[in-house]
């Protein structure tokens, strides 16, 4: 259960990436002197970024297991989140959107990848209920 303590974990990081920046919002605004659109595009970047690499990693990881891949995917997500406290313009906030998004969907398919090997079709439902 350790095992799955620590994936669990993992995707824990990449809900958190998801709405802790709509909290700072007022706050980017002012400090880097961007407008709202900018602010959505940070936010559409990191999806963007998610949700089309879903499949190539997914491919990627049926052919060579998620372990390693779920630890790179919190290293880029762990990356990202440190960039984007220091970043000291819009273009590293950007970058490090772009990295948080490659961790996320990196992640969270490694994470359905583990649950669906590791445990019966009942208890993988209710564990990907649970973290979903």
């Amino acid at each position: 259960m350790r095992i799955c303590d620590s994936v669990l974990f993992a995707y824990f990081l990449i809900v958190s990436q998801r709405t802790a920046p709509g909290l700072i919002t007022d706050q980017l605004m002012i400090d880097f002197k961007v407008t709202a659109s900018t602010i959505g595009l940070l936010t559409s970047v990191q999806f963007l970024a998610y949700s089309s690499l879903q499949v190539p990693i997914g491919l990627l990881s049926d052919r060579y297991g998620p372990n390693l891949f779920l630890i790179v995917g919190a290293l880029l997500n762990g990356i990202g989140t440190v960039m984007y406290s220091l970043a000291p313009n819009e273009y590293f906030l950007l970058f490090s959107r772009l990295l948080v998004g490659i961790g996320d969907a990196t992640i969270w398919v490694n994470l359905v990848l583990i649950l669906s090997q590791w445990f019966k079709v009942k208890e993988f439902i209710s564990l990907l209920g649970f973290a979903g």
